[in-house]
């Protein structure tokens, strides 16, 4: 029995764009190229991805006391994406295999059955066997041997200035740049220089694959133009999971008032503009972001846009506030019954997020979203009286046959509702002894119950399209407690 392995380095694949293809020649297809190649077979490196050897991550700091109330600080640093991240999506095309179970091929007749689910066998993972021919028809996800590590640069400057005794002002300028971040990149795509064709593309023409192709699209006798003019026609879809190809921007300013807890109070406020650019959406971080990915993988700068992240302006404020009432002299009964309440609140203000807006339908180009009119689909008002029309609906339409849309990846002025929150605590303490405490608390989560609307839907050609129909936030939440310390 072999002993179990963490990983088998023999079991990896990884697409290599240049191979020259065993299905070229004059008979098929002069000069095909690309297939999966695998780690530790025919002499290939054990590795499934080259060694990054440039991945130094420097970090510099400056601090300096202009006056006893003045300080300057400034800081940038290089940080890598960790190793890990890099085979989040493993490729192990090849060696894996799945067995679509069939219970009756007209609805009427069994086919398969529970004693014998697979009567016609199970498709077994063909391994390395096959070289570059491994997984012709077919499509799947794939990694590259040269993608570089991406990286983020960060940089600060601030100034700190004690405006007096316990309240302290810090104004800073904040940001950072994203290069080579890990996307999902479509190799296959038909160029869309190509375009242009128009229907001609859907010719039915003579299928050269037919006899080597693994069951589906490519078995036929006959395929597309569309087909053979892709990249690498001998493959359906082939996806670079993790393409080092993304860039990030943000610039920000950043204020913070701190006023430290004298005489029972204390109070934070933080305030922050920014603006973050992106071209695509992380693969790695995409829970966070939504946004589609390239469109147009040929002409990436076209999908440079303010990223679903972005927070325009951010407000918060936490505070403290032992009431003083009841203390000193106060008589011991009106003590007990107004003395020892303390407020403790958190309050935030924040800006919606940028909207993106698809197609609810594929198209023929692959066009992931709609055309424009080139006017803006902003409403302004109560967004309680619209509802059923968040923005304009008017000013998107379907794009053409073999058309990409002219939207932007995100609307730069159209965003989600805006946060106004409220978290407020209220504690009482009794002094039972001199060592032990006992503290009656009620927490108010979103104390005045303000709904912050979900996003609206922004899938284009749904019938609910621009409407809103979901509460993005928890209604008012109260919880008591009873807490005693010794």
């Amino acid at each position: 029995m072999e002993t179990p392995r963490w990983e088998r380095f023999d079991r990896l694949s990884y697409f290599n764009p240049s191979a020259a293809s065993p299905l070229a020649g004059p008979t098929r297809i002069p000069g095909l190229r690309g297939g999966l190649e695998f780690a530790g077979v025919n002499g290939n490196p054990r590795k499934q991805q080259d060694i990054d050897w440039n991945n130094l991550g420097p970090r510099f700091g400056l601090a300096y006391m202009v006056t006893s109330k003045l300080a300057l600080r400034a800081g940038y640093g290089v940080t890598f994406l960790p190793t890990t991240s890099r085979y989040v999506s493993t490729s192990n095309q090849g060696f894996a295999a799945t067995t679509t179970f069939f219970s009756s091929v007209d609805g009427i007749t069994p086919v398969g059955m529970l004693r014998n689910p697979f009567p016609a066998g199970v498709i077994r993972p063909p391994g390395a066997s096959g070289g570059l021919a491994t997984s012709v028809g077919e499509s799947f996800g794939t990694l590259l041997r040269n993608d570089p590590v991406g990286y983020s640069q960060q940089w600060s400057a601030n100034i700190q200035y004690e405006l007096m005794t316990n309240l302290l002002l810090d104004i800073a300028y904040a940001g950072s740049k994203g290069t080579s971040l890990p996307v999902t990149l479509p190799l296959n795509q038909l160029d869309s220089s190509l375009l242009s064709q128009g229907a001609s593309l859907l010719t039915q023409v003579p299928n050269p694959f037919r006899a080597f192709a693994s069951p589906g699209p490519l078995t036929g006798a006959t395929t597309t133009r569309l087909q053979l003019l892709r990249p690498f026609p001998q493959f359906i879809g082939v996806t670079n999971n993790l393409a080092g190809l993304g860039m990030s921007n943000y610039h920000s300013l950043q204020v913070k008032v701190n006023k430290r807890l004298s005489k029972g109070f204390s109070i934070l406020g933080s305030y922050t503009a920014g603006k973050l650019l992106t071209d695509t959406a992380p693969s790695l971080v995409s829970f966070l972001d939504a946004a589609p990915g390239f469109q147009d993988p040929y002409n990436r700068r076209l999908d440079k846009a303010i990223s679903t992240q972005d927070i325009a302006q951010r407000l918060v404020l936490s505070y403290v506030w032992e009431i003083p009432v009841a203390r000193g002299s106060t008589p011991r009964a009106m003590k007990l019954v107004l003395g020892g309440w303390q407020l403790n609140g958190i309050t935030t203000f924040q800006s919606g997020q940028p909207l993106v807006i698809t197609n609810a339908v594929p198209t023929t180009s692959g066009a992931t979203r709609p055309h424009n009119n080139g006017r803006s689909a902003l409403k302004t008002g109560d967004i309680r009286n619209r509802l059923g029309a968040y923005f304009d609906t008017t000013v998107f339409s379907a794009p053409g046959p073999f058309q990409f849309g002219t939207t932007g990846r995100t609307l730069p002025d159209v965003r989600s509702d805006v946060t106004r929150n409220f978290d407020l605590s209220l504690f009482k303490n009794f002094a039972v002894t001199e060592k032990s405490t006992l503290q009656l608390r009620g927490e108010f989560f979103n104390i005045f119950n303000t709904v912050r609307f979900d996003a609206p839907s922004s899938a284009f050609g749904n019938p609910g399209f621009g409407s809103v129909n979901a509460q993005d936030n928890l209604p008012r939440n109260v919880q008591i407690a009873l807490r005693f310390s010794f």
